[in-house]
């Protein structure tokens, strides 16, 4: 098994929602963070899935965190714990970045699911926080993050593609 996660947007129910390989977001806002956990061992990347992988569900009683990592400095980790927002669906899980966090640019998104004394962890370049002066009022983005956003999504389907390589060799299995 290879842990991984979808980023999702629109989330209305377990069935409604759009998936996405990176979560955009505007600095200084409050923001539900949704995602979906992936075993990207199966339906791999590499062998043209999309999204990759399967949804994982994890063991009744399951916990999961997530560290915001700083790649620059590791005394800026924002760390967070996940709720399961929906009863049917163990698989999908949400986070609140607040107003307050001290988090702009791209951040490494380091998951560490625990199921009873089994963790399992990921890295992604997943969340991409602009800063507000890259924002147009309440006109949403400027244009320029839609191009920033189709180089995040290849970048992050390669991501995929190196994390399953990597992971095949190294288990991340404690």
């Amino acid at each position: 098994m290879i842990l991984s996660c979808s980023f999702l947007t629109d989330v209305a129910s377990v069935n409604a929602f759009q998936e996405n390989p990176v979560f955009f977001m505007s600095e200084g806002d409050q923001v539900d963070v949704y995602l979906q956990l992936r075993d990207i061992a199966v339906n791999p990347p590499h062998a043209g899935y999309k999204p990759p992988g399967r949804r994982y569900i994890p063991a009744s009683g399951a916990s999961l965190k997530v560290y915001l990592d700083n790649s620059f400095d590791n005394s800026k980790v924002v760390t967070k714990q996940c709720s399961q927002p929906f009863a049917d669906d163990r698989s999908l899980w949400k986070f609140t970045v607040l107003a307050t966090d001290a988090i702009r640019g791209t951040r490494n998104v380091r998951l560490e699911l625990t199921e009873g004394t089994v963790k399992r962890g990921i890295v992604q370049s997943a969340l991409r926080v602009m800063p507000t002066s890259e924002m147009t009022g309440s006109m949403g983005p400027s244009p320029s993050i839609s191009s920033q956003h189709r180089r995040g999504h290849e970048r992050s389907h390669w991501i995929y593609e190196r994390h399953w390589a990597y992971f095949q060799a190294h288990p991340l299995v404690h």
